[in-house]
């Protein structure tokens, strides 16, 4: 059995780094570190060689919190959740230059977000050698670094074997453009409220990211963080670098215990998580109410789901317009509309967010767009195509234009003299609409003797 806290000037804290260098840090008042990448810590009592009884693991922010019942904050690890190589081992027993025990890592669960918002990661007995377990992350750690272990949770079922943890995981893609390699994007899962932090992690270079979420079941809210003023991702409509700089979001809901859920982050889930907030009107969004608005927001741009479709985009190699569109390229399609819709607003993508949600309904389970959000769309796909040589005009309109050109105006011509010659004018219309609009002449006997000036209609 380890000691119990409370002699806190018989503890160290141990750092093995990842050369295998070892540091040993009084802990005659609480020490403040920035956690080292691949670095594995532990509280050492020197009387005993291993950790003591009674710790507490939390998180706060992006920094590991160890605490005892009798002496309060022992040691934070500032940067912990940055360094995915890293680890803290709550019950070790240091082994010459060797730290052996079952390890927490970043991607450990939550096992409880406490009355006061403080996420419990690990707990101790105060009176045995019982702890709370963790089996994503657990590591036995000596001079080989960490391998893989099973933990006891205390509990046994028929055939005598041990209850595993609930692990679910949200994982999904940023899409803004293809997410390009040297991004500063981070993501960061919140439960239902928007203010329990579930997890977070940094972007891979592809724009996919899996954050363990523990066993919360419910509505989750998925939040991207631009840290830095690095290129994020290669936009469709410029086909250069740029910084996000818009903020997005999702809402997905976590149904299964041990689940995957996936979710896009883009401009289309940013609009049905706002819509979501909006119907929620200040409480907590209902697992219905955001099943039916994430679905409402799909069917409006021709797509079957908002986030079970993978997105194709239009400048990441593998769109063919000239095939016809897979649902994903279609999702691939709108994006680069609205990319170019950013271009329109001199490159600000929060503003074009703000329009298309000022001229967004959903009532009912259905979502419309207003004429001239309609035209925000059809307008920044004509301007992509142009700037791209992609015919994505037939696409975004086909699928988002429900509005018809409007006739403001005509005239016809009084007579028309007979053998006056070619190219007199009979009849001039004046036509409105939010995209470009095609005119042609019906089939019939005469037809073959007019035709139309593309330039004046």
């Amino acid at each position: 059995m380890a000691s119990k806290t409370g002699v806190k000037q018989s503890l160290q804290l141990v750092e093995r780094l990842a050369d295998g260098s070892l540091r040993q840090i009084s802990l005659t008042d609480a020490v403040i570190i920035p956690a080292q990448s691949g670095a594995k810590y532990a509280l050492i009592d020197t009387s005993t060689g291993k950790s003591p009884d009674g710790l507490f693991v939390k998180r706060k922010g992006g920094s590991l919190i160890i605490e005892s019942s009798d002496d309060g904050v022992l040691v934070e690890l500032t940067d912990f959740y940055d360094e995915p190589d890293t680890a803290f081992i709550p019950q070790a027993e240091l082994d010459g230059s060797a730290l052996n025990g079952a390890a927490v890592t970043s991607e450990s669960p939550v096992i409880e977000t406490t009355a006061n918002g403080e996420q419990l990661i690990w707990q101790g007995s105060s009176d045995s050698d019982f702890f709370t377990p963790i089996t994503v992350g657990l590591g036995a750690l000596g001079l080989g670094g960490i391998a893989l272990a099973a933990g006891s949770s205390g509990g046994s079922d028929s055939d005598g074997g041990t209850d595993a943890s609930v692990v679910n995981r949200v994982a999904g893609t940023i899409v803004g453009g293809p997410v390009v390699a040297g991004n500063d994007l981070r993501v960061e899962v919140y439960q239902a409220d928007g203010v329990t932090l579930l997890g977070e992690a940094q972007v891979n270079p592809d724009g996919t990211f899996s954050i363990a979420v523990g066993s919360y079941l419910g509505v989750v809210i998925a939040r991207v963080v631009n840290t830095g003023s690095s290129a994020d991702y290669l936009d469709e409509a410029t086909q250069a670098g740029k910084d996000l700089n818009a903020e997005l979001f999702a809402m997905e809901v976590v149904s299964q215990p041990n689940s995957t859920v996936t979710v896009n982050l883009n401009v289309l889930s940013t609009l049905a998580y706002h819509k979501v907030q909006d119907a929620a009107a200040g409480s907590l969004p209902a697992e219905s109410m955001v099943n039916d608005i994430n679905n409402a927001v799909a069917d409006l741009f021709g797509l079957p789901s908002l986030h079970g479709t993978t997105v194709v985009p239009t400048n990441g190699g593998a769109f063919d317009s000239a095939n016809g569109l897979s649902a994903g390229e279609i999702y691939g399609a709108v994006l680069a509309a609205l990319s170019g819709a950013d271009s329109q607003n001199g490159g600000n993508s929060q503003k074009t967010i703000e329009d298309l949600l000022a001229g967004l309904q959903v009532s009912n389970g259905k979502a419309t767009l207003t004429e001239s959000a309609q035209g925000i769309v059809v307008q920044g796909g004509e301007y992509t195509s142009a700037q791209t040589e992609q015919n994505l005009t037939d696409a975004v309109a086909g699928v988002v234009d429900t509005f018809a050109p409007k006739f403001s105006s005509s005239t016809t011509a009084a007579a028309i003299l007979e053998n006056s010659g070619a190219f007199q004018r009979v009849y001039t219309a004046v036509a409105s609409d939010a995209g470009d609009v095609t005119y042609s002449l019906k089939a019939g006997a005469d037809a073959a003797l007019f035709s139309i000036d593309a330039g004046t209609g």
